[in-house]
């Protein structure tokens, strides 16, 4: 026998198919920060819901990494070294979700996911992040 440390695996990023249902929960929250706005302020409104969507985001993801639907999916977003997400990358990721969302279905993003080996969108590749399954790092929590 040997006295060798064990090697551990890198962790696997989600795939696009984890990756979209909690999309679509946050479309949820996040569509009615931009509409109640809307509806009280028609002029300015969604401006000031899509400023409160993106610190909505930007908070969620640089405290824990878990937007709501992530966190109902176990999903969490790590910076590549496996380290959580912090502030900056956070900002930088979410500020990218208006180039990955186009044309509206966030086909930009999807193609990114899934062609690249990290499964990276556009906001990922920027901020150095990507999306994992939080059981990979429950042990580190």
């Amino acid at each position: 026998m040997t006295d060798a440390p064990a090697i551990e695996a890198a962790p696997v990023p989600a795939p696009v198919r984890a990756r979209a249902p909690a999309g679509l929960l946050d479309l949820v929250w996040s569509a009615l920060l931009i509409l109640v706005p809307y509806e009280l302020y028609p002029r300015h409104g969604v401006l000031i819901g899509l400023l409160l969507a993106v610190a909505a985001f930007s908070f969620f993801e640089a405290n824990g990494g878990q937007t709501p639907g992530k966190r109902l999916l176990g999903l969490e977003v790590r910076s590549l070294d496996g380290t959580p997400c912090d502030g900056r990358a956070a900002v930088i990721r979410t500020l990218f979700r208006f180039l990955d969302a186009f044309p509206g279905i966030y086909l930009i993003g999807g193609l990114a996911i899934v062609s690249t080996k990290r499964r990276q969108r556009l906001g990922d590749q920027a901020a150095g992040t990507s999306v994992y399954r939080r059981a990979q790092f429950a042990e580190d929590d």
